[in-house]
């Protein structure tokens, strides 16, 4: 079996999964006959260590973070939540987060 090269996506094929995709300015999509793929270079800030802290210590502590990406340029970071704490969901939506992911998943790397 011979397969297709792996390629950038056309215009069209990025539109056509653009909804879906969370594309971000550093985005690529990749292509492989009717196969898509989201290729995202970005920051990630994950794990972070709370270790305890006050609501309003952790939120100072995020807001920060964001101050030193924006100052380099960055457009957006990603970032991990339980699943299992709503409490934590509520207050990062609360501050203008929007969740990726539509359901409950495991995080995997490989090592290259």
């Amino acid at each position: 079996m011979k397969l297709d090269k792996i390629r950038l996506a056309t215009e069209e094929e990025v539109a056509a999964i653009a909804v879906e995709s969370d594309l971000t300015p550093s985005s690529r999509v990749l292509a492989m006959g009717d196969m898509r793929a989201v290729w995202r270079v970005t920051n990630e800030i994950d794990p972070m260590f709370f270790n305890g802290a006050a609501d309003s210590k952790k939120y100072l502590f995020v807001w920060g973070i964001e101050n030193i990406l924006r100052g380099t340029g960055a457009s957006e970071f990603y970032f991990n939540v339980p699943a299992t704490d709503d409490g934590y969901q509520k207050i990062v939506e609360h501050f203008g987060a929007t969740r990726t992911s539509k359901e409950p998943e495991y995080r995997y790397k490989i090592a290259l």
